[in-house]
């Protein structure tokens, strides 16, 4: 199997152990590699190489129901 490995620049190194998506760490985290309007219609660009926490968010969950009410969706 492949080594998936997300380029450099779409990662923010937090500790020399952990990291996170680059722009998920900012007081309005919009991560760099998701395209489109949020509301609209979005893409993670990263799919198939995205991290254990983008597992772990699904449609409709407590996580996901909080993004969407910070940005005045139903």
């Amino acid at each position: 199997m492949a080594e998936r490995k997300i380029p450099e620049k779409n990662v923010e190194q937090l500790t020399p152990f952990l990291a996170c998506m680059a722009g998920t760490n900012n007081p309005s985290p919009r991560c760099v590699v998701l395209e489109g309007e949020i509301g609209k219609r979005v893409n993670c660009t990263a799919y198939d190489q995205r991290p254990s926490p983008c597992h772990e968010l699904e449609v409709g969950d407590e996580k996901c129901n909080k993004a969407r009410s910070k940005y005045g969706l139903p």
